[in-house]
């Protein structure tokens, strides 16, 4: 969620070296679930603001979108997580026991990221209300959202059939997939 994808046109090589060693023998694209540091500072003042509305409506949006963040947040990840020694289990591993074809729990990265950039909508909006340069702080936003997901140059291989399809193509039990 905060680190780039490895296939940034500027900074792919340097977040390359950074998380190989975490990627295995996964697909990259899998773990690139980057919301970007402009929408989520974004997100915390759209946050902020939420919180400090006497609207009550607002109050309730100030829990429930960091509520439904935190909560797809969590089923994204791994299984189990090792915290200081610990082995914690996650969501997901609940999950993957009642769907286990779901396979990349990843996937519940949109989950966190409606509800960011809702939170961003909402610190954008007002922000950009407030303040006197409404074309500079907008062209300052949109310039730094564009250069955070720049256009990768490179495309995923999707000649290679993965192992796990073909598993679950031997599986009897499993009579469609979508």
């Amino acid at each position: 969620y905060f680190i780039p994808s490895v296939n940034h046109r500027a900074l792919g090589d340097a977040i390359w070296s950074l998380v190989a060693p975490s990627i295995q023998r996964s697909f990259w694209h899998e773990h690139s679930l980057y919301l970007g540091v402009a929408v989520l500072a974004l997100s915390g003042f759209g946050l902020w603001r939420l919180w400090g509305s006497r609207d009550p409506r607002h109050r309730f949006l100030a829990v429930l979108l960091p509520a439904w963040a935190l909560v797809g947040f969590l089923c994204s990840l791994a299984p189990s997580v090792e915290v200081l020694g610990l082995r914690l289990v996650m969501p997901s591993a609940l999950l993957l026991r009642l769907f286990p074809w779901f396979r990349v729990y990843s996937r519940f990265g949109i989950v966190v990221a409606v509800a960011v950039v809702m939170l961003a909508g909402v610190g954008t909006a007002w922000l950009l209300r407030h303040v006197r340069r409404r074309d500079l702080v907008a062209a300052l936003i949109a310039g730094v959202v564009v250069f955070e997901y720049l256009p990768t140059p490179h495309s995923v291989d999707l000649t290679a059939v993965p192992a796990v399809y073909r598993w679950i193509a031997q599986r009897e039990e499993v009579l469609a997939i979508a």
